[in-house]
């Protein structure tokens, strides 16, 4: 009899350690800084004139996207929360080749050209930047934010041979959202989305040979929007304060 109890009781104690999931939860590693790196498409929010000539249409709408990308490092503070600082930049260029091109030069006199007309846009942007950490499920995290910062602006043109650039800056503000996945507590990638709606005020044409003029258009309009994908690499540290805890 009591053998077979015996044996009753060994089933039982097995049969209810492979039936059940761990009793213990696993604790994570404490994040620390996160170092993160993205590469996008942006288009500006202010797009061409459909009462345009096609020539023109096609140029100003190629200059008018192109390629960002983003360079942050933040640090955690709390479960919700991150701030550091970040750096984006975009660039794009186009050309159009054999076109007739109207220019005004330093005295303000109008000069009639003929040739390629190719023009390179650069704008940079670096500032802090404050996010929060809202977690989905066990590995994904939805993180929306603000950066505030210096955004620098530079529109280069060579047309036929007479180059000069518009160039400006201003205060920026960009407004970001990512869907973040950690593969561990080290490694993740992401995609993200933003939006920068900014605004230059009289910026100044500055000539290869000397002289410049003011934009007399008022504002110019730099805002632009963006999508990309990124990856990320967080330094952690042992979690001491949290014990494994049953379920």
């Amino acid at each position: 009899m009591s053998k077979h109890l015996t044996l009753f009781m060994i089933c039982l104690f097995a049969g209810s350690s492979f039936g059940q999931k761990s009793l213990f939860k696993v604790v994570h590693d404490k994040p620390v800084v996160t170092l993160e790196a993205r590469i996008g498409k942006y288009w500006n929010i202010q797009q061409p004139d459909d009462s345009l000539s096609p020539t023109q249409y096609d140029h100003l709408k190629a200059i008018s996207q192109g390629i960002r990308y983003d360079f942050s490092a933040l640090y955690h503070f709390g479960e919700y929360f991150e701030i550091g600082l970040t750096f984006s930049g975009l660039t794009t260029s186009h050309t159009v080749e054999d076109v007739n091109i109207l220019v005004v030069d330093p005295q303000g006199d109008t000069l009639n050209l003929y040739g390629d007309l190719v023009e390179g846009v650069n704008q940079s942007f670096f500032g802090p930047r404050l996010d929060a950490r809202i977690k989905l499920g066990s590995f994904m995290y939805l993180r929306p934010g603000i950066s505030v910062g210096y955004l620098n602006y530079e529109n280069k043109t060579n047309a036929a041979g007479y180059k000069y650039a518009l160039k400006g800056g201003t205060l920026g503000v960009d407004i970001h959202a990512s869907l973040q996945y950690k593969a561990d507590d080290n490694w993740g990638i992401m995609i993200a989305a933003s939006i920068m709606p900014t605004f230059i005020y009289e910026p100044t044409v500055e000539f290869e040979n000397g002289g410049s003029l003011v934009y007399t258009g008022g504002l110019l309009n730099v805002g632009h929007y963006h999508v990309g994908a990124g990856i990320s690499y967080t330094f952690t540290k042992k979690n001491k304060d949290a014990m494994p805890a049953y379920f």
